[in-house]
């Protein structure tokens, strides 16, 4: 009796297990009887992570929270934009673990659950430098129009504009000359220099030269006054003296002519250049180069003479043509004092002289194109040539002309007229093929004689 209820309980007991785990592994709605009609919807969850540094909008709306869930849809289209806070970047977007995007925005159409995480990056901050540097420990560096102390360094994040100047310093012995920045390699000369500063390093190094001070002499000494320049600069007197308090470095150049008036020219010759007594090879109007380092005397000498050429090639024009004929001073003047120009046309002549012009044979007519001084006496004449000596004959022609500046005379040939601006001066039957004088065929050659000013002549000749 006992053995059959025993039987009977574990009979229970294994019926209750089964029971029990039917139970856990069934659904619930497989085991409860089916009332009515089901529903079922589906259901669509977007996991959205962030890290520090930013957030995550999506369809134009921020996030707020981790998940969201649609319910009811096959697909959902999300348009996601990265948005990071200041100082951070945007990184880069993980999809469902797997896939990375680089680009801030997604446009993801959704047919199952989807996790998406984005990554935001802290900006880290490049530093640049401008570095001023100096190969003299006194100096004098303005940057920004503030002064500031070498070595100078100055950190800058963004572009900048930065103006800088070196002066020169100088103390009671001493003097330390800015000569140039060195800059990337190369060399700057000027004193301001203004940067544009574009994230890049830069390195300047400002070079002094220390000059020790004191008095530093030239003197130079010379015949005559204004023979010597001086760096381009004429020097008035013969005796010269120039003191500076630092040593520096000077040009010299010397006339090889000096004109005393509108009279007299002095022409130099045999230079001679001596310093502190050594003979330096120099040349006329050629510059030199001395650095003066110390006190220094120079000393120049040279032969100065008047000019001695009696004999001028001078231009006259001859049917329309340029031709050369000579021109020579006349003999035995005691007052000479005359210096002749020549251009293409026309011959200058300045001071007090008389010359004889050679014109040509057979000639028809003479036209003499005159501008001169109003204070300027002029006198010009028919001259026969005899022999080596030269004769002033025939008709003589000396006005002083009142005040004009510019006129012209005009020599015609048989009859023999004279004309001076257009009027007749003087006129004579005979002409100057009809001469008395032995031995000579006309009158070939012209008298001009200056005094006290500057006279131009051009002389154009019509032959037959």
């Amino acid at each position: 009796m006992k053995i059959g209820r025993i039987n009977i309980i574990v009979m229970f007991l294994i019926f209750f297990i089964v029971l029990l785990v039917l139970f856990m592994f069934t659904p619930l709605a497989n085991l409860l009887p089916f009332k009515g009609k089901t529903d079922k919807k589906s259901v669509i969850t977007l996991y959205v992570y962030t890290n520090n540094g930013g957030n995550v909008v999506l369809n134009n709306s921020e996030i707020t929270r981790v998940y969201l869930t649609f319910i009811g849809k096959d697909s959902v289209k999300a348009y996601l934009k990265a948005s990071p806070e200041k100082n951070y970047k945007f990184g880069y977007w993980i999809i469902n673990g797997t896939i990375k995007v680089t680009s801030d925005i997604l446009l993801l159409e959704i047919r199952g659950n989807t996790s998406v995480s984005v990554s935001f990056e802290k900006i880290k901050k490049t530093f640049y430098y401008l570095k001023i540097l100096s190969n003299s420990s006194i100096n004098d560096i303005i940057v920004n129009e503030s002064k500031v102390y070498l070595p100078y360094y100055f950190n800058y994040t963004k572009c900048l504009y930065a103006q800088l100047k070196a002066n020169d310093v100088k103390t009671a012995m001493y003097k330390y000359k800015f000569l140039y920045w060195i800059y990337n390699g190369s060399i700057i000369s000027n004193r301001t220099i203004v940067l544009n500063m574009s994230y890049s390093n830069v390195t300047l190094k400002a070079i002094y030269h220390t000059v020790k001070l004191g008095r530093y002499m030239l003197k130079v000494l010379s015949p005559f006054n204004k023979t010597v320049w001086l760096n381009n600069t004429h020097i008035n007197d013969k005796n010269f003296t120039y003191i500076h308090e630092e040593p520096y470095l000077i040009s010299i150049d010397v006339n090889d002519s000096l004109k005393l008036s509108n009279k007299v020219t002095l022409y130099f010759k045999d230079l001679k250049v001596y310093i502190d007594d050594k003979l330096l090879y120099c040349i006329y109007n050629v510059p030199f180069l001395l650095e003066i380092d110390k006190n220094y005397t120079i000393k120049i000498e040279y032969v100065a003479q008047k000019p001695k050429t009696d004999i001028f090639n001078v231009p006259i024009i001859v049917n329309g043509k340029r031709v050369i004929t000579y021109m020579r001073i006349y003999p035995r003047q005691s007052d000479f004092n005359a210096s002749v120009e020549v251009s293409d046309d026309s011959i200058k002549i300045v001071g007090n002289g008389i010359f004889h012009l050679r014109l040509v044979s057979d000639w028809k007519e003479i036209k003499i194109s005159v501008k001169k001084n109003y204070e300027t006496t002029l006198r010009i004449e028919m001259v026969m040539e005899n022999g080596p000596e030269y004769y002033t004959k025939g008709r003589v022609f000396s006005p002083n002309l009142g005040s004009s500046k510019v006129f012209t005379m005009i020599f015609h040939n048989n009859p023999f007229i004279i004309e001076v601006k257009g009027s007749i001066y003087e006129y004579s039957g005979r002409g100057p093929f009809k001469t008395s004088f032995p031995g000579v065929s006309a009158f070939n050659t012209l008298l001009i004689e200056v005094r006290d000013g500057e006279v131009e002549l051009k002389i154009e000749i019509v032959k037959d």
